[in-house]
């Protein structure tokens, strides 16, 4: 699972990006082997002028096809990733499971002359 952090306006330090990966990693790794990338963009929407306002974008992209975006808000880099992480995890699933959903096969009938039996 590849994990790119991208920044725009914001200043993440190296310890900061350690950390992103490694709470990515640890709220995705078990759907790693259905995730081809991760990229995480953050940027600050007021500027200078403070306030709620480093906005994090995540982006997963699912193997063999698929994308999940989310977006979040928060005072700080850490706040938006520790909340975004348990969000795309969770959609991330949901997504899966209406996958699996729809590969499951129906009953199979068959009919005879004595009547129909469910397989």
């Amino acid at each position: 699972m590849l994990i790119d952090v991208v920044h725009r306006n914001v200043r993440v330090t190296q310890e900061q990006k350690e950390w992103i990966q490694r709470r990515i990693d640890f709220a995705l790794s078990r759907f790693a082997r259905r995730i081809r990338r991760v990229s995480l963009i953050f940027s600050d929407i007021n500027g200078a002028r403070g306030g709620v306002d480093k906005k994090c974008r995540i982006v997963v992209t699912l193997s063999p096809q698929g994308e999940i975006m989310i977006d979040e808000t928060a005072v700080n880099i850490e706040a938006a990733v520790a909340v975004i992480s348990d969000r795309v995890a969770r959609a991330i699933s949901r997504t899966l499971e209406r996958r699996q959903d729809l590969h499951v096969p129906r009953e199979q009938t068959i009919k005879s002359e004595y009547g129909s039996a469910a397989l």
